[in-house]
């Protein structure tokens, strides 16, 4: 995963299309996970693998995948209407 505000990154020039096209991929591979085809494991595997920063990608990993979870917990505690 590429942010453009990331120290690492901003020691060469991303252009937004490249920024977009790693979210695609990156999200590609959250897709994958939800469907089964691959683990969470192998997901933050090949997230660092591209050059993501390891915390960046589990992070990125437990916000994509586990939201639809926190949502679910908040709305039935009435944390967040609906």
């Amino acid at each position: 995963m590429i942010m453009k505000n990331d120290p690492y990154f901003l020691e060469r020039s991303i252009t937004d299309e490249e920024v977009a096209a790693n979210l695609e991929a990156d999200l590609a591979l959250v897709g994958q996970v939800e469907a089964g085809t691959l683990t969470r494991e192998a997901a933050l595997e090949e997230l660092i693998r591209r050059g993501s920063h390891p915390q960046l990608a589990r992070r990125f990993l437990r916000h994509t995948l586990d939201q639809d979870k926190l949502d679910a917990e908040r709305a039935r505690t009435g944390m967040i209407a609906d």
